[in-house]
């Protein structure tokens, strides 16, 4: 009897002890090292921390889980207080979440946590709490990948976050690269981007915006990097005319403002080549835009950074032009205003008053010869070319210049003999060829 009234003390003293004991960790602070936090902002994080876990702010699912992880850090041996800082400052800023994603997060790094070293924790939190705070994916002192849009997450995931955004964000100091209505998965423990579908708009090309756009699909973002390549692209072109291209698509962010050897979309069909105007054709679809058309009298390769067409022709700002004639004979210029005029089978060019390359003279290589004139037509039909210059009263005269000193050879190529006035020779071609007409001032 004496024994089992002893038995009945030891097991109520117990029982005490362990209520003593429950009550004593419940409400114990959940962070205990408080004082060791010197920085005044990272002090009231966790203050904050300590205030929304005490009051039962979180769940009691996610207040379980949230002690479980505290546990686990307490139990290394972790390089500073940061990943605490990390984890309380993701955990305030999702306390009244509601959609679940706060509390399958705290589920899949439980489930995960084990297989960890102390640098992929710390990781994972800062990144975890980069991606909530600032919406950014990853980030070095290169580049930065952030994003504008919306995300989830499910429990069975290990660390995996759905993202559907407006823009997915590349940049540095100087330049940035953005894809657009991006829908995909961020990998948190391998920082990779699995996207389902995005596109780039054509402002990344130098073009005015929608005027061309390159949608991806299926393909794997290395965060770690800013090189992007894409093998399943298309190239819509909405400007020039409703075409479609498969290709690839490939990107870098350079740390220099205005260097250009990015983007590139490369065609599937090296030899795809699309007659688009009367003629006119292009090859391949790169920036600047090459243009050509070709005869059997001439060919013609144009190179410019945009192309409108409307009605019977189509024009083209800012075009490099190159002529080459059967005969052997060709014309150049760097830089010119350009149209096609389909009813009369005319090209037109004219130079820029504003240009800095305004003062440059059509280059005529057969004769050797420099023409400073303000006007280029040349008739794709008869093969002919007229240089064309109005005087005004300052300029009354029209300089044409010989790049091999005029000599007997030269004036022998012009095919004119000693009985043949070359002056009355022009005038007649010019009637013959009505180059008088058709010149407008305004292209």
């Amino acid at each position: 009897m004496c024994n089992l009234s002893k038995y009945k003390l030891i097991f109520f003293i117990s029982l005490l002890f362990g209520f003593y004991q429950f009550s004593f960790s419940y409400n114990d602070p959940i962070f205990k090292d408080l004082k060791y936090i010197y920085n005044s902002e990272n002090k009231k994080i966790c203050k904050v921390f300590i205030k929304n876990f005490k009051k039962k702010l979180f769940t009691e699912k996610e207040r379980s889980l949230i002690s479980h992880l505290v546990s686990d850090f307490e139990a290394r041996d972790l390089s500073s207080y940061d990943a605490y800082i990390n984890f309380f400052s993701f955990s305030n800023i999702l306390v009244n979440d509601k959609s679940g994603f706060f509390e399958n997060w705290l589920i899949s790094l439980k489930n995960s946590i084990s297989s960890m070293s102390n640098y992929d924790l710390e990781n994972i939190l800062f990144s975890s709490n980069n991606f909530i705070k600032n919406s950014v994916l990853s980030e070095n002192n290169k580049f930065k990948w952030s994003f504008v849009g919306t995300f989830d997450s499910f429990a069975g995931d290990t660390l995996i976050f759905y993202l559907s955004l407006d823009s997915l964000i590349l940049s540095n100091l100087n330049n940035e690269i953005i894809i657009n209505e991006v829908e995909g998965k961020f990998d948190l423990q391998k920082n990779i981007f699995h996207v389902n579908q995005g596109f780039v708009d054509s402002d990344r090309f130098g073009f005015k915006k929608d005027q061309i756009k390159i949608i991806l699909k299926e393909f794997v973002i290395d965060l770690n990097s800013r090189f992007i390549e894409v093998e399943n692209a298309t190239l819509k072109n909405n400007i020039y005319f409703k075409q479609e291209l498969s290709g690839s698509f490939s990107d870098y962010l350079s740390s220099v403002r205005g260097k250009k050897k990015f983007p590139k979309f490369q065609s599937l069909r090296d030899d795809y080549k699309l007659n688009f105007f009367n003629g006119f054709s292009i090859k391949k679809f790169n920036t600047p835009l090459k243009f050509s058309i070709s005869n059997k009298y001439l060919k013609a390769d144009f190179v410019s950074d945009d192309l409108k067409i409307k009605d019977s022709s189509f024009s083209s700002n800012n075009v490099n032009s190159k002529f080459y004639f059967i005969n052997g004979d060709s014309i150049f210029h760097p830089l010119m205003k350009f149209r096609f005029d389909e009813l009369t089978n005319n090209i037109y060019l004219r130079k820029y008053d504003y240009s800095y390359l305004y003062h440059k003279p059509i280059l005529n290589s057969f004769h050797g010869l420099n023409v400073y004139t303000d006007f280029l037509r040349v008739n794709l039909k008869n093969s002919t070319a007229a240089f064309v210059h109005y005087p005004s009263k300052l300029q009354k005269s029209v300089l044409i210049e010989s790049i091999d000193y005029y000599d007997d050879k030269r004036y022998n190529d012009l095919g004119v003999d000693s009985e043949i006035n070359l002056l009355l020779r022009l005038v007649k071609f010019s009637e013959k060829y009505q180059l008088r007409n058709n010149i407008p001032i305004e292209i």
